[in-house]
């Protein structure tokens, strides 16, 4: 995401307690929310991606979308799926 966005809009998410996460990670949790916007007056939709979300972060390595994750980003599993948690939390 746009650094610019995320420092301008979500600049709460830099002034918790520091725990070390990349600005990758919170841009995670700053989709999540923009999501959450979208989303907001249809919470069937909402429950849906929370569904979908929660399906790829228990396939792991067997989720097609996480292994493009990776081979998109030349990352890992773990560090997708726990992009996915971030967007995931800050779905609630």
């Amino acid at each position: 995401m746009q650094a610019d966005f995320i420092y301008k809009d979500h600049v709460d998410l830099f002034t918790e307690v520091d725990n070390g996460q990349t600005l990758e990670e919170i841009s995670a949790i700053v989709i999540g929310r923009e999501i959450k916007k979208i989303c907001a007056g249809n919470q069937n939709l909402l429950n849906r991606l929370k569904q979908i979300l929660q399906s790829h972060i228990d396939q792991k390595v067997e989720s097609l979308f996480i292994r493009n994750m990776v081979a998109e980003n030349q990352g890992n599993v773990e560090k997708s799926v726990q992009l996915i948690q971030n967007i995931q939390s800050s779905l609630e």
